[in-house]
């Protein structure tokens, strides 16, 4: 691992990260008129899930051992296995690539629409794996938009 990224693994996330998920789950428990605490609390954990893979994938995406073969095999066989379990997913995404969002930004995508999915028996009429899918792209979105306006700041 190249160490010069680790060091962010376990970091809290910056502050106007923190005002892009608020900004996201706030947006969508008016925009649905979700006034149920426990949606809302899925909507934070969701999103919590997501900009955490997203972390994690960002600092994993230095990794050194993508030069060794056999982790490169392994890395890549479990990505198609993800593609495939998700394909749906995979689909409603495929868009995000004319924004230049990088592969592991749709698969923590995913990955938290999976997490999330395991509570399913408790869903609202409204959540399923599109909605969740749908709201973590719109929050990678917004995230990427305020890193752009932190960054000019």
């Amino acid at each position: 691992m190249n160490n010069k990224y680790e060091k962010y693994r376990n970091k809290e996330f910056p502050e106007f990260i923190v005002n892009a998920i608020s900004d996201v789950v706030s947006q969508y428990t008016l925009e649905y008129d979700i006034r149920d605490k426990n949606i809302i609390l899925r909507f934070s954990k969701f999103a919590e899930n997501l900009v955490f893979n997203l972390q994690n994938a960002m600092i994993d995406a230095h990794n050194d051992k993508f030069s060794d073969i056999d982790f490169l095999e392994d890395f890549l066989t479990k990505r198609k296995q993800l593609i495939k379990e998700n394909i749906d997913l995979y689909s409603q995404l495929e868009h995000l690539e004319s924004f230049n969002i990088e592969d592991y930004v749709i698969d923590s995508i995913v990955k938290s629409v999976n997490l999330i999915e395991e509570d399913k028996s408790n869903f609202s009429e409204i959540e399923n794996r599109d909605f969740y899918c749908l709201f973590g792209e719109n929050l990678v979105l917004d995230i990427r938009n305020y890193m752009r306006l932190n960054k000019i700041n």
